[in-house]
């Protein structure tokens, strides 16, 4: 199958490569933009079609990558991950509720895995960040459309169809927030070198509009991470513009705006002050309790306990994480494998930055993914984080068994060539 890869250019390879991971992204965030039980209806349908075109395009990515070896290889360290895991949920857990949406993950997982791997170069560029951009701006639309929104100073978010299903009004996503929170950083990524003022202007705005969409989310870490991230990378990027432009023009809207009124009666500010009366929304809890449980059984932090161990163990729900994604991986995975997954996550981190630095917004989404995960969300259930992992830890273990395999014979032995 190797001659494949010569039927087509490098370019279409890599527009193969993007696609199947815009298509991924979507299907990943699709679930985060539902308002109305309108947009749902919508949504699911949707959701069907891009999850079709992804598997699609791994598929088509891997037959004509130059790289297939690499792309079985991380595929395949993936599936070790998951059997393991597997193998001691069976032993350790006694309800196997969690089989059904483990399948679902792992699939998905897997077959990003598969893409990753078979992408010769910066997986997600340029020209992913602007297509991505676009997506943000038509969810906008659509949500308006669907009447997502309340039209209120500050506007707020109808979340008619969450609210629906626990029961009571729900006014805030964390969902929502997550996915602004990519926009805004995917938008601020086209301000790297140099632009025209009204480019660089009309970016600006589009920034301001996903952090304004972030913060209607309600979603506190998600908000004030991806502000500092961006207000960062726009230092970092744009220093005249942010000295020119963006400070005054934030100091004019300060003082033009009531901002009291505002702040009073936004979601997230509401939030943001009960941390200060000590609600975590019972994180701080869970996280303990996963500390806890590892200091009490001495098993799993040495060879792990499996998937669902911590729901088990504490008689929750499924959807109750330690929220952390260390502790969790500590439980699930124990001490020996997590370890050597994160060294080796990092090495390969670093190796792809000095090969594309920050011409692949790849490791920005990386970035901010893993910073959620310090607070919130599951390991397995967030694909992109997960797979982050272990496509900078498998780059790492290939990189490495490539050179022992390349060494000559001699060296390898210790002897003299």
């Amino acid at each position: 199958m190797n001659r494949y890869y010569k039927l087509i250019s490098d370019s279409h390879r890599s527009t193969l490569s993007q696609s199947g991971i815009f298509c991924f992204l979507v299907v990943s965030t699709l679930s985060n933009i539902v308002t109305t039980e309108l947009s749902y209806s919508f949504i699911v349908q949707a959701r069907v079609v891009f999850l079709c075109a992804f598997m699609a395009l791994a598929i088509i990515c891997f037959i004509f990558s130059p790289q297939k070896v690499f792309a079985v290889f991380l595929t395949l360290l993936g599936f070790l991950l998951v059997i393991y895991s597997a193998i001691h949920s069976v032993i350790t857990v006694s309800h196997l509720v969690w089989v059904g949406a483990y399948i679902v993950d792992t699939l998905l997982i897997l077959s990003l895995l598969l893409l990753l791997g078979s992408s010769s170069g910066a997986i997600l560029p340029v020209s992913a960040a602007k297509f991505f951009v676009g997506y943000a701006v038509l969810v906008i639309v659509f949500t308006f459309l669907c009447g997502g929104f309340l039209m209120a100073l500050p506007p707020k978010l109808n979340l008619e169809y969450a609210s629906s299903l626990i029961g009571r009004v729900e006014d805030y996503s964390l969902l929502w927030s997550g996915f602004f929170g990519y926009s805004a950083i995917a938008a601020t990524f086209l301000l790297a070198g140099k632009h025209r003022f009204m480019y660089v202007l009309l970016v600006l705005l589009l920034v301001v509009l996903f952090l304004v969409m972030c913060f209607m989310g309600g979603g506190r870490g998600e908000t004030v991470i991806a502000l500092m991230m961006v207000v960062a990378l726009v230092f970092y990027y744009q220093p005249l513009s942010t000295c020119f432009v963006v400070l005054p023009g934030s100091l004019l809207l300060l003082y033009s705006l009531d901002i009291s009124a505002i702040l009073e009666n936004m979601v997230i500010f509401q939030r943001l002050s009960n941390i200060a009366a000590g609600d975590m929304s019972y994180r701080d809890v869970l996280f303990f309790q996963g500390i806890n449980l590892l200091s009490d059984e001495w098993n799993c932090l040495l060879g792990g306990c499996g998937v669902g161990y911590f729901q088990d163990y504490y008689s929750y729900e499924m959807s109750m994480f330690p929220h952390n994604f260390i502790v969790e991986m500590l439980i699930v995975f124990g001490l020996p494998v997590s370890m050597i997954l994160l060294l080796a996550a990092i090495f390969g981190l670093m190796a792809h930055w000095k090969r594309f630095g920050w011409q692949d917004m790849f490791v920005l989404f990386f970035i901010y993914s893993m910073l959620i995960a310090m607070k919130s969300g599951s390991l397995f259930g967030s694909w992109l984080f997960f797979c982050s992992i272990l496509y900078f830890s498998g780059s790492s273990f290939y990189r490495v068994l490539t050179f022992w395999i390349n060494k000559p014979q001699s060296n390898r032995a210790g002897g003299v060539a």
